[in-house]
């Protein structure tokens, strides 16, 4: 969307103001230190942070189901969730213990 729009190359602080006033909802992001940076609750959307190894198409696909439970529980004006290999493996993990609990009753 960034690249569509022509917000590529923009500081963080207009770009985050771009996005607001076009209605965004929701911001993924691979910025580690946005959150810390900018006034993420001033923005009004939601950021979701990736945390790839690399930000390859490789490292990155084995994130969006992380990220698709990231989005679905995302607040505007905070980050919701860091997703990472760590947050994809205890994703994982929770949900064969939720299926293990189930199986159980």
């Amino acid at each position: 969307m960034v690249q569509e729009r022509g917000w590529a190359g923009l500081k963080n602080g207009p770009l985050l103001r771009l996005m607001r006033e076009a209605g965004v909802e929701a911001f993924v992001t691979t910025h580690r230190n946005l959150e810390y940076q900018q006034n993420v609750a001033a923005a009004g959307f939601a950021v979701v942070v990736l945390v790839p190894v690399t930000n390859t198409h490789q490292d990155l696909l084995p994130l969006v189901p992380a990220l698709l439970l990231a989005l679905e529980h995302s607040r505007p004006g905070q980050v919701t969730v860091r997703v990472s290999n760590f947050t994809l493996h205890q994703t994982a993990r929770s949900q064969c213990l939720l299926a293990a609990g189930e199986r159980a009753r």
